[in-house]
C-alpha cells in the first residue's frame, strides 16, 4: 500500500474592525468604555472580526478585581456591555482579559489573571479565542483576540491508476483521530496581545486523551482528488505534544474504517472475511521524515492521505507456461 501523509501549515494574519459601545446612564466620570475588536484572519469555519458576536471580559485595575465576568455583545456596530461599564473617576488603568465563548462561570477571587482550569473539549467544534489588553485609559479600548486552539483537516483520495495498479474503489465509512488529549489548563500571556504581537497564552497539564471521531455513518467514495471528510465537526483541539505512533497502534493515528474494491469488476480486495475495516496512518512515527510532533495554538494542520491496495494483498501477477507435445521424429509406432 502507498501512503502518502503530507502536512501542510497555515498561519493566522490579523484583520481589523472597528465598532464601539454606548450608554445613556450618567458615568461617574461622564465616559463611559467603548471597545474596538478584532479577531485574526483564520480557516473557514473559524471565528472571525466579521463573525465574532459576543464575548466576556474580565478588568482589574492595579491587580484588584474591578469588574468580573462582564458579556460585551455586538450591536450592528457597536458593542454593548452588560452591565455597562465605566471608566475609573481617577484615571487610573484598567487591564481586561476577555474570552470567546465563555467556558464557565469561574469567580476571581484570588487572582488578577481569570485563568481556564481545566477546559474540557468536549466535541471539537468550537472555536475558542482570548484577548489581553493591559493598561488601558482612554476609548476605544483596543482588543485583539487570538485562536486559543489547533484546527484540524484531514483530506483522502484514492491510489490512481497505473501501469501495475488498476483502478481501485474506495469506500470510507468512518474516520477517528486517536489519543488527542481534551483537556487542559490556560494560562492568559501577561502582554497586551496585539495584532502583529508575540504575546500568547500557554496550555498546560493536557490529559485525558480521547478518541475524536471526525467522521462517521455514510458512505464516502474517494476520487482521485482530495477531498475533505468530516461530518461531525470535529475540528479544534488542544494545543498539545502529539502521542508517538507505536507498533501495536497505541498512540496517535488516524484510523479509517473502509474497504477497498476493484473498480471494473466490483471484487472486493479488502479486508477479507468482512465488509470493512481499519487501516492506520500514524500521525508521529519515530523517525518518519515530514512529521509534526505537536499541534500550536493559531495554527491549522491539514493531513493529506492517499489510500491504495493495503499491505499483504495486491495484483495477482501469472507466469504463463505450455507443456510441449513430444516430438514426432521420438516416436515410434508399429
Amino acid at each position: 500500500m502507498r501512503i502518502i501523509n503530507a502536512l501542510m501549515l497555515l498561519s493566522a494574519v490579523g484583520l481589523g474592525f472597528t465598532a464601539c459601545s454606548s450608554d445613556d446612564d450618567t458615568p461617574v466620570d461622564g465616559k463611559a468604555m467603548r471597545f474596538n475588536v478584532t479577531v485574526p484572519r483564520a480557516p473557514r469555519a473559524a471565528t472571525t472580526t466579521q463573525s465574532i458576536n459576543q464575548f466576556n471580559l474580565y478588568s482589574f485595575v492595579d491587580g484588584a478585581e474591578y469588574m468580573s465576568n462582564v458579556t460585551v455583545t455586538r450591536n450592528g456596530t457597536e458593542w454593548e456591555a452588560s452591565p455597562a461599564m465605566y471608566w475609573p473617576g481617577d484615571g487610573q488603568a484598567v487591564d481586561f482579559y476577555c474570552i470567546s465563548p465563555m467556558v464557565g462561570t469561574e469567580t476571581v477571587t484570588d487572582t488578577s489573571v481569570p485563568n481556564i482550569k481545566d477546559y474540557v473539549n468536549t466535541d471539537g467544534t468550537t472555536d475558542l479565542l482570548y484577548a489581553v489588553t493591559r493598561g488601558a485609559k482612554a476609548n476605544p479600548v483596543k482588543i485583539n483576540f487570538r485562536h486559543a486552539l489547533a484546527k484540524l483537516a484531514f483530506n483522502f483520495k484514492r491510489r490512481e491508476a497505473s501501469s501495475s495498479q488498476a483502478p481501485l474503489r474506495v469506500e470510507v465509512k468512518g474516520v477517528t483521530v486517536t489519543d488527542v488529549n481534551s483537556t487542559a489548563s490556560f494560562t492568559y500571556p501577561s502582554e497586551t496581545t496585539a495584532a502583529g504581537g508575540e504575546a500568547v497564552g500557554i496550555w498546560s497539564a493536557q490529559s485525558m486523551p480521547k478518541d475524536a471521531v471526525i467522521y462517521q455513518n455514510a458512505t464516502t467514495v474517494l476520487t482521485d482528488n482530495y477531498m475533505n471528510i468530516n461530518s461531525t465537526d470535529y475540528m479544534f483541539a488542544i494545543p498539545q505534544a502529539i502521542a508517538q505512533s507505536e507498533a501495536d497502534k497505541s498512540g496517535a493515528y488516524v484510523k479509517v474504517l473502509c474497504a477497498v474494491y476493484d473498480e471494473a469488476s466490483g471484487v472486493r480486495i479488502w479486508p477479507r472475511g468482512a465488509s470493512e475495516d481499519y487501516l492506520y496512518f500514524p500521525l508521529n512515527s519515530p523517525g518518519a521524515s515530514n512529521v509534526t510532533t505537536s499541534w500550536e495554538a493559531g495554527k491549522a494542520y491539514a493531513y493529506n492521505i492517499t489510500i491504495g491496495v493495503p499491505a499483504g494483498t495486491g495484483k495477482i501477477e501469472f507466469d504463463i507456461t505450455v507443456d510441449e507435445y513430444p516430438a514426432f521424429e521420438d516416436m515410434y509406432l508399429e
